[in-house]
This record gives structure tokens, C-alpha cells and sequence, in this order.
């Protein structure tokens, strides 16, 4: 297969498994709040070209497990929230002014 990475004495599929908390687990995440959490995720991901196998926006916590054939473990070992920063968190159009 394609996604797969072939070495002389293994197969690998590249994906990364990402997990963000909330400050002491508040309930946050709720209402309109995990709609745009989840819009900016989907966003950020296909401006990545990252696959999104499987993904959770819960109450407290979004869990993602993702596939990248060039950079899915970068992005496992960066685990810095860097590339989420490059989206606003509140859309042009809200913007209070």
C-alpha cells in the first residue's frame, strides 16, 4: 500500500496520536464552543493535507489519531501547539470591534 513505509526489516504505517486537555479537565468544551473546536480542527488538518482516522471532541479533552505520509510523527514529536496557533479561534466575521 501506499500509506505504508517499507524498510529492509519492517512496514510502518507514519500516524500520531494527540490528545489536548483542558486546564484542570473543566467542562469547556461544550455547545457552540465544541462545534468551532471541532470546524478548526477539520480546517487546520486539510490545510496540513494531515488525514484525521479518528477523532473526539469531548467535554473536557480532543482526542486525535491521524495519518500523514510526511510528517505525522513530527508532528508527535513537536507536541508543541505551534500549528494550532496559525488559525484564530474567533472567526473574522465575530470579531468584536
Amino acid at each position: 500500500m501506499r500509506e505504508q513505509r517499507h524498510f529492509t526489516n519492517s512496514v510502518t504505517r507514519p500516524t500520531a496520536h494527540l490528545v489536548w486537555v483542558t486546564i484542570y479537565r473543566y467542562h469547556v468544551l461544550q455547545g457552540d464552543i465544541k462545534v468551532r473546536c471541532r470546524d478548526l480542527i477539520v480546517q487546520i488538518c486539510d490545510a496540513e493535507d494531515v488525514k484525521i482516522l479518528k477523532g473526539v471532541v469531548s467535554k473536557d479533552h480532543v482526542q486525535l489519531y491521524l495519518h500523514n505520509l510526511r510528517s505525522a510523527m513530527q508532528a508527535t514529536l513537536e507536541a508543541n501547539p505551534k500549528f494550532m496557533r496559525r488559525r484564530r479561534s474567533v472567526p473574522n466575521a465575530v470579531k468584536a470591534g
